[in-house]
């Protein structure tokens, strides 16, 4: 009996938590204006479906750092979701075009959308 007061108090508390500590929906309408229908949207180190759903549009993943460090090292033709700390790192490689357009966090990853 206690296990199911707990289960129904849980259910009925974290869903609500869980939908604030990761705004997907909120950081998507916020970024979405930013992106360009005529340039790629590329995501690294990871693409999280959620972010397909709520942008509306596929993302590409790129799955290596090299990937990432060669998109970086050209002029900017696509926007690039990425995470904070991996921009810190690779910024210094990027090209002069490349600029943070907005940033926001989901749970514990705080994340940069970069771009031209």
């Amino acid at each position: 009996m206690g296990l199911g007061i707990a289960l129904v108090v849980t259910a009925h508390g974290y869903p609500p938590r869980f939908a604030k500590d990761h705004d997907y929906p909120g950081i998507a309408r916020r970024i979405a204006p930013l992106l360009d229908p005529a340039q790629p949207l590329l995501a690294y180190p990871d693409a999280n479906l959620a972010w397909d759903f709520y942008l509306r549009s596929p993302l590409s993943e790129m799955r290596s750092e090299s990937d990432a460090t060669a998109l970086l090292a050209a002029p900017p033709e696509a926007r690039l979701l990425i995470r904070a700390e991996d921009w810190q790192r690779l910024k210094p490689q990027a090209a002069a075009g490349w600029k943070v357009l907005d940033e926001g966090q989901v749970g514990r990853r705080r994340f940069v959308l970069v771009g031209g």
